[in-house]
């Protein structure tokens, strides 16, 4: 099934306002094999003898951080408080006294 057609297939799905699960299912249900009973599997030798363990990493206990970890090479940008003029913090995170004056 070529792009075009798939892109069809789904834009008549969604005029007939069905999900997207179904959409799915029915353009991929002529390239998608059931696998059989695992008895008749042909599996060689040396993938047979392979045993796979989970992995040995914990989920560490307690809420996860806040801030995201950015990716390597990403810029960071820093947010600038519109009252303090200070870096890491925006307004409503302000501790500075509000100045009566400006």
């Amino acid at each position: 099934m070529n792009l075009r057609m798939l892109m069809y297939l789904l834009h008549a799905l969604a005029a007939c306002n069905l999900p997207c699960r179904h959409a799915i299912a029915t353009a991929y249900a002529g390239s998608i094999y059931p696998v059989g009973p695992m008895q008749e599997w042909d599996v060689p030798d040396d993938v047979q003898c392979v045993v796979v363990l989970p992995p040995k990493g914990r989920k560490p206990s307690g809420r996860p951080p806040k801030k995201r970890r950015p990716s390597e090479g990403e810029e960071i940008v820093h947010r600038k408080c519109g009252r303090c003029k200070g870096l890491g913090h925006n307004r409503q995170k302000c501790k500075a006294p509000i100045s009566l004056t400006d």
